[in-house]
C-alpha cells in the first residue's frame, strides 16, 4: 500500500506477526516514546513484533513514513509460511543426482 509523510505504517504496540518490505521511500522506526531508533529505506525489511524469523529486537516499535510517500508491502506470517511450504513441497532433487550419488559411494 502507499502511505504519505507522517502516516503510521504499523504500531507495534498492537499484536502483529507481519513483515514489512519498503518498496519505495523511507520509514522511521521509533520506540514507545517516539524516539527514532533507525531509518529504513527501499529494499529494507522490518518487523515490529516477533515473527517466523525470530524475536523482534525492539518490540513495540512504531513505523512512520518520513519521505513524501512510501510504498510498503505487508506480508502476513501465515501467507509467508504457506508460500514457503508450497515451494519446498514442489522442489525436485538437483539434476543428475542419480549420477552423483553412485559415483560418491564408490570412493
Amino acid at each position: 500500500y502507499v502511505c504519505t509523510i507522517g502516516e503510521v505504517v504499523v504500531d507495534g504496540r498492537q499484536p502483529n506477526d507481519c513483515i514489512y518490505v519498503v518498496e519505495y521511500g523511507v520509514c522511521s522506526l521509533q520506540n514507545e516514546l517516539r524516539q527514532e531508533l533507525e531509518e529504513v529505506s527501499s529494499g529494507s525489511l522490518f518487523a515490529v513484533s516477533d515473527t517466523v524469523f525470530g524475536i523482534s529486537r525492539t518490540p513495540g516499535t512504531v513505523a512512520q513514513v518520513v519521505s513524501p510517500f512510501a510504498a510498503i508491502m505487508e506480508i502476513r506470517q501465515k501467507d509467508l509460511t504457506d508460500a514457503l511450504q508450497r515451494h519446498y513441497d514442489k522442489r525436485r532433487p538437483p539434476p543428475f543426482m542419480e549420477e552423483i550419488l553412485p559415483a560418491a559411494s564408490s570412493l
